[in-house]
């Protein structure tokens, strides 16, 4: 868990500079991934206060974007994504074992 996640932790940066993108480019002008940054406060998923720090720092990029005029998901839904394994995230966990 980043555990203090805002605005000034989210970077756009190209494709090609990103060390595991998570999309190809299919084009140059789509050519840009967010970047999550500066995990200095991160804490364990099993720190007791994990759920929470999550949770307020989900609401504090969504406040910020909302104040952008960004259309977000609700902290609900932003929950259920975030914790959403994918199948890659199944594949790492087979080959570190």
């Amino acid at each position: 868990m980043h555990g203090d996640l805002s605005e000034y932790n989210i970077l756009v940066a190209p494709t090609f500079q990103v060390d595991h993108p998570t999309s190809p480019a299919d084009d140059l002008e789509n050519d840009l991934q967010t970047v999550l940054i500066d995990f200095g406060q991160a804490v364990d998923v099993r720190h007791p206060e994990a759920m929470d720090f999550l949770r307020r720092d989900l609401d504090r990029v969504r406040t910020f974007f909302m104040k952008q005029g960004v259309e977000t998901l609700t902290i609900d839904d932003a929950l259920q994504f975030v914790q959403h394994e994918s199948p890659e995230d199944d594949a790492v966990d087979v080959q570190s074992n």
